[in-house]
């Protein structure tokens, strides 16, 4: 079986314009997105719009301007109708109001605190040099463990197009060392970034790492808070995550001799 996961970011690793970072992946087989998919483009007709990209249909603009006919009740009743979609997809474990769970597609978030980071790094040098790499490398982590528990064989990543995170995870990939000692890579028959209106599971991703990204929010919209009460695997990295990174990974990640890419503010 091939494990198929989307990456999508909220923000940038810039502290001074953002607070968090977020990279939001949606992963599952052929059968899980075939099914999603088929959804999420019906959807999409009915609303009559190619894609949906959050922060641009938030704000009513680019695609979703307010000359070309969007306003708040269509962006919300649109959004709604998404997520609704995305509730009846994402797998849900065995609980005891529900005891049967659900097969589906794994939803995962990785955040940072981008002024803890900064702290950290400027404390220990041995903390990753980029927030982006932090939350490439754990979501990968948990993606490749989801597909574990679903006994996959291989695996494919299709990243959003210009984000940096696919260069952190292309990085690793490539490198003869980081293969040799994480045996895993070699399941990855393949990686590639495109534009996330080719992908409903990209589309999603985008509006989960949105939702995340505002989950402080005064006025949380409905379909927000409808999203993210469904079932998912959310991390947080503040401080005390951050600054004593573990020191047989600090070493081993050394010895591959990976790029180096600049510093974050």
């Amino acid at each position: 079986m091939v494990l198929e996961s989307y990456f999508d970011g909220g923000n940038k690793a810039d502290s001074v314009e953002y607070d968090v970072l977020t990279l939001a992946a949606i992963s599952g087989n052929v059968n899980q997105l075939r099914r999603f998919e088929r959804a999420w483009k019906k959807n999409l007709v009915r609303h009559r719009c190619d894609y949906i990209h959050t922060t641009d249909l938030v704000s009513l603009q680019n695609y979703f301007d307010r000359d070309k006919g969007w306003n708040e009740s269509k962006r919300d009743a649109l959004l709604l109708d998404c997520v609704k979609i995305a509730g009846k997809h994402f797998a849900r474990p065995i609980t005891q109001n529900d005891p049967t769970g659900r097969l589906g597609l794994f939803p995962h978030t990785i955040t940072v605190d981008l002024k803890a980071f900064v702290r950290a790094r400027s404390e220990n040098s041995d903390v990753a040099r980029t927030a982006d790499e932090i939350c490439a490398v754990q979501s990968l982590d948990a993606c490749m463990e989801w597909g574990s528990l679903m006994e996959t064989t291989s695996f494919e990543l299709v990243f959003d197009q210009g984000e940096p995170f696919y260069g952190h995870v292309h990085d690793r990939i490539v490198s003869k060392r980081a293969r040799r000692d994480l045996p895993f890579l070699e399941r990855i028959v393949d990686h590639t970034q495109s534009p996330s209106c080719r992908f409903p599971a990209l589309q999603l991703a985008d509006l989960l790492a949105w939702c995340v990204n505002h989950k402080e929010a005064e006025r949380p919209f409905k379909w927000q808070k409808r999203l993210l009460a469904n079932p998912r695997v959310e991390e947080f990295a503040g401080y005390p995550e951050l600054v004593k990174p573990l020191a047989k990974h600090v070493s081993l990640t050394r010895s591959w001799k990976l790029p180096k890419r600049a510093l974050h503010r």
